[in-house]
């Protein structure tokens, strides 16, 4: 889990998963579910809309076998 500070605008979270779902919780914004079923890795983009300044926890959710990066922006 990481926490930063945001600021209002668009946040980014991009990256690779491969074999299973990755669960991406953003505290207390949202939760998104990736599907990464791919034997080469999927790669995703999420952007989240934060409507102020404030902070938030990012905290990933990964069963046993999934391989996964992730890069946060804003």
């Amino acid at each position: 889990m990481g926490e930063a500070r945001v600021a209002a605008g668009d946040l980014w979270l991009t990256g690779r998963c491969a074999h299973g779902t990755l669960k991406l919780h953003v505290e207390p914004l949202t939760v998104l579910t990736v599907p990464c079923d791919d034997l080469a890795g999927v790669p995703f983009a999420n952007q989240i809309v934060v409507d102020s300044s404030g902070s938030c926890r990012i905290r990933v959710e990964a069963p046993p076998g999934l391989t996964w990066n992730l890069r946060v922006a804003q």
